[in-house]
């Protein structure tokens, strides 16, 4: 049976369904990057996988359904490579993204950081002005997680969408904003999730307590 939403029946293929398959996941239990493998493992309840033959140092990814998300370290190079391994096929062109800028999470000691998948390059290139490196924290949270303007890149809005510069990225404030039914789809689907979670052959779970 599909799910129905203010009388209307929501098709597969369209950002409101992948909104529905979304249901549990939401801005502040997706991190955006860990402090090491076993935060990420905890944090997810185990669901932890190596990709391929690629070191775990390197890249993680969680499978938890409907949610198939890849975590790689700061500095590493083949990241595009290795999300393209993870993600679905797309049939459009697709910018792949750190979700929180790779020079903030290699100053800051954090090992692991959340990668998207984008369909505005131009979009990507205005948030780029907002990922320099910034002071050093006082206090390091195990796990970060979507502050407002990280939220917006996926939503295809630029960082100033609300009228005023963004803040700097702040990892111990927390974003309580909700999303449409049809942003949490977009959201999503930056993050890998459609219709359906086909199975992945080059995956192997992995532990690391």
């Amino acid at each position: 049976m599909l799910a129905i939403d203010d009388e209307r029946v929501i098709e597969p293929g369209t950002w409101r369904y992948v909104g529905l398959r979304m249901k549990d996941w939401n801005l502040w239990n997706v991190p955006v990057a860990a402090r090491s493998a076993a935060v990420l493992e905890q944090h997810f309840r185990g669901n932890c996988y190596r990709l391929g033959k690629i070191q775990t140092r390197n890249v993680i990814v969680v499978e938890f359904d409907p949610i198939r998300l890849i975590y790689v370290r700061p500095l590493f190079r083949r990241y595009r490579a290795a999300a393209l391994r993870t993600f679905p096929p797309s049939t459009w062109s697709i910018v792949i993204d750190h979700v929180l800028g790779r020079a903030i999470a290699h100053s800051w000691e954090y090992q692991y950081v959340l990668l998207q998948r984008l369909l505005n390059a131009s979009i990507n290139s205005e948030h780029a002005l907002c990922e320099r490196v910034l002071a050093p924290l006082s206090v390091h949270p195990d796990l970060c997680f979507w502050d407002a303007r990280l939220r917006n890149k996926p939503l295809n809005r630029g960082p100033a969408h609300w009228g005023y510069e963004p803040p700097d990225y702040d990892p111990n404030v927390e974003s309580g904003a909700a999303m449409t039914l049809k942003q949490r789809g977009r959201w999503g689907w930056a993050l890998g999730t459609e219709d359906i979670l086909e199975p992945h052959p080059e995956l192997t779970p992995v532990t690391f307590a």
